[in-house]
């Protein structure tokens, strides 16, 4: 996360997502976030295999 009142160069909003609903607040959140910014969100989730 930047800084508050961070003025430099902000990159992708990166989020994990594994179907829990804590994760999906927090791709809402992300892509709120991202939407007025114009921020790229990237959501990741990973398994095992």
């Amino acid at each position: 996360m930047a800084a508050e009142g961070s003025t430099g160069p902000r990159g992708p909003i990166v989020v994990g997502v594994d179907g829990s609903e804590t994760s999906v607040a927090a791709l809402r959140w992300a892509m709120a976030e991202a939407g007025p910014t114009g921020r790229e969100v990237v959501a990741v989730t990973a398994w095992t295999h």
